[in-house]
């Protein structure tokens, strides 16, 4: 629990992200405090990685209950922060299967990150799809992520 305290603010930044509302940022926070708090005494010395775990299953136990997804699942508008900044236009669908035509991807990665960001699939997902494993799918992805935020910017 002291680990989720002192790492206050950068998990509440991170739901603040994710959500992109205050008061559900610290809702979720809060979840992630009562949560580590039923854990008792099981966990001594919790791992920053292993905060930010719990906190992603927070958030997405949120989405589920809410009816919606994730936003990093379906936002195309992260691949370049432009939703943060709101005096930028938006990157369309339309921008993004432009961009993955003339972006230099491996067919591979072309397809993930097509799967990924179009399609919204999870990695766990398209790992399935291809036979392959979920780290492969996601260094692809993030590779394609990478290189299009790179040429929309």
């Amino acid at each position: 629990v002291d680990s989720i305290i002192e790492n206050r603010e950068a998990m509440i930044a991170f739901f603040l992200i994710k959500t992109r509302c205050p008061q559900t940022a610290e809702d979720l926070y809060q979840d992630l405090l009562i949560k580590a708090l039923k854990c008792g005494d099981r966990y001594t010395e919790i791992k920053r990685s292993f905060i930010y775990q719990m906190a992603r299953s927070i958030l997405i136990d949120k989405c589920r209950k809410d009816g919606r997804r994730p936003l990093e699942f379906c936002d195309l508008n992260e691949l370049s922060n432009i939703a943060t900044e709101p005096s930028l236009p938006t990157i369309t669908e339309s921008d993004v299967r432009e961009a993955l035509k003339k972006v230099d991807l491996t067919r591979d990665e072309k397809e993930c990150a097509s799967l990924h960001l179009l399609e919204e699939m999870t990695c766990d997902d398209i790992a399935s799809l291809k036979s392959k494993p979920r780290s492969t799918i996601g260094g692809w992805i993030l590779k394609a992520k990478k290189r299009l935020a790179s040429y929309l910017s």
